[in-house]
């Protein structure tokens, strides 16, 4: 055996995997899905960025960062748009204001009624939208709507989703809150944008199908009414 040949090639073996592994340590400081995006905060770099696009951070960011999967579900009605059905009991829309008092009301008159929750940066004018709740987590797609008429609800439109399996993908843990809004600082979010909602929940494809594919996402709300929703482990960005 040429020994001096066999030491040569160890030597620079060694140093291959010291330069590899000086890159990932490299990648995972500056990227921002490296390790560094479980800090529950934004980077000084990021923070620079902001304040030169006078970007503001309004909204609370939720801490949490739960192991998820995607989950197929399936919708009702598969196509077209829901029905507007008339309550049978119309109530005040001040009962909107109590969260308590409204699943209250809606339970008893629209079917799984207690499984939705009212999202005020969806709601507009005399529409009013709530969305199903999957566990903690509300599924941005899947939408009921109560209309109001002189203060009052009179009559709604429902989408409903049936969980029919979690997908064969394994729970992954999903990217923090300041990590989805730092991937859309720098080529997303208008200069001057307030950030005023930020929130994890499932998202999907929106063809009309009756089994749906819904994956974890962020959804990021400004003032100027822009939407994005960024999906919570790949990093992927939708407007």
């Amino acid at each position: 055996m040429d020994w001096s040949r066999a030491k040569t090639i160890l030597l620079v073996s060694f140093l291959l995997l010291n330069i590899l592994l000086g890159y990932q340590l490299w990648y995972d400081k500056t990227s921002p899905l490296g390790s560094d995006s479980n800090a529950n905060e934004a980077t000084p770099e990021i923070e620079q960025i902001m304040a030169q696009k006078g970007i503001v951070l309004s909204a609370s960011v939720p801490k949490d960062t739960p192991k998820l999967r995607e989950i197929d579900v399936k919708i009702t009605p598969s196509e077209g748009e829901p029905a507007v059905t008339a309550l049978n009991t119309p109530f005040q829309a001040t009962e909107l204001k109590d969260k308590t008092s409204l699943r209250s009301v809606i339970s008893r008159q629209i079917p799984d009624g207690e499984s939705y929750q009212i999202d005020d940066y969806d709601s507009e004018g005399d529409q009013h939208v709530l969305h199903q709740m999957q566990d903690l987590y509300p599924l941005f797609d899947v939408k009921l709507v109560l209309y109001e008429m002189e203060g009052v609800i009179r009559s709604y439109q429902q989408t409903h989703a049936e969980v029919i399996s979690s997908a064969v993908v394994k729970e992954q843990k999903v990217l923090t809150g300041y990590t989805a809004i730092e991937l859309l600082v720098e080529k997303y979010l208008k200069e001057g944008s307030n950030i005023i909602d930020v929130r994890l929940g499932y998202h999907g494809q929106t063809f009309e199908a009756d089994t749906r594919v819904l994956a974890p996402y962020w959804r990021i709300v400004t003032d100027q009414g822009d939407r994005f929703f960024v999906h919570a482990i790949t990093g992927a960005v939708e407007e």
